[in-house]
This record gives C-alpha cells, sequence and structure tokens, in this order.
C-alpha cells in the first residue's frame, strides 16, 4: 500500500507495468536500538512454494560449477535466451529479490549491512565458481531475463 514519491500511483500499478517504484514509509520504533537490527517483511502473492516454480533450477550452477555449453534439463523455458545458456537458469533465480532501501533517523541515514547476510550453512552450499573472474567465466552466458545486470556484477566481494 504504498504510492510512488515521483507521481502519487499505487507502486503496485506500476510494478504489474514492469516499471520502477520509489516510495516512503514511515517506521516508528518503540524504543532505542543499541544492537544489530534485522527487518522482515511480507510480499504477497509470491509463491515460491509451487511445485514448478521449486524444482526450476540448476543445482549445479547454485554450489559453483562452471557454465556448460549445454542447456540444463531442469531448467525449462529459462535453460537458454537469445541463443545462450542462461546462468543461473530457471524460474528461481529468475525471481531475483530486487528491492532496494534505505534508512533514514531525521536527516542521518542510517548505514546497513550488506555483506553476509545469508545462513552459515547457505554459505557453504551455494557458491561462486571460483578460478578466473567471474566476468570471464560467465562470458559466454546470459543473465535470467528479470534481473537487472549479469550475475559478476551483482556481489564483486562474494560476500
Amino acid at each position: 500500500n504504498c504510492t510512488s514519491v515521483t507521481n502519487g500511483t499505487m507502486c503496485i500499478d506500476l510494478i504489474k507495468l514492469k516499471k520502477n517504484c520509489k516510495c516512503e514509509l514511515t517506521l516508528k520504533l518503540p524504543k532505542k536500538f543499541t544492537r544489530v537490527l534485522r527487518m522482515y517483511y511480507k510480499i504477497d502473492n509470491m509463491y515460491q512454494n509451487h511445485r514448478i516454480y521449486a524444482e526450476s533450477f540448476d543445482f549445479y550452477q547454485q554450489i559453483g560449477f562452471k557454465p556448460s555449453q549445454a542447456a540444463s534439463t531442469t531448467c525449462g523455458a529459462l535453460a537458454q535466451y537469445k541463443g545462450q545458456i542462461i546462468d543461473p537458469c530457471g524460474l528461481v533465480p529468475n525471481s531475483l529479490f530486487n528491492d532496494t532501501f534505505t534508512f533514514w533517523n531525521g536527516n542521518s541515514e542510517i548505514p546497513l549491512m550488506t555483506d553476509w547476510i545469508i545462513s552459515k550453512t547457505a554459505r557453504k552450499i551455494f557458491k561462486n565458481p571460483e578460478g578466473s573472474s567471474l566476468e570471464d567465466i560467465f562470458r559466454d552466458t546470459e543473465k535470467p531475463p528479470n534481473w537487472p545486470k549479469p550475475i559478476y556484477q551483482l556481489d564483486i566481494n562474494n560476500s
């Protein structure tokens, strides 16, 4: 229920048109926090537990194997794009979460921790391929269609 700061349109209506939306929400905290504060929120109408969705990814890509020359059989329609292998492929990677947050206390921006935000278990399982630079490794692949930029530009610090 957020409206665009640009034109007052409901963000949900802009998102349906595949347009970006910047909105502002005021959150009031009941007390002062001196330790790490984590923010969680709910996304409506996103069903990531559907079997077809949940099975649409390539496990070997996720654990750090270098891109293959053959299209994955587990990624369905999102295995290739523009004649190139999509890496990472499938519905799961294609739904990359891309909300961006900035928090303020009055006129002072509150710094956010953006590294190591996944669990230790997930860090042990999911990896980038090793060897050359990520740009070199993924040179002959295509990014998932819904991603704003290629994989090698997403986490340059591998954190």
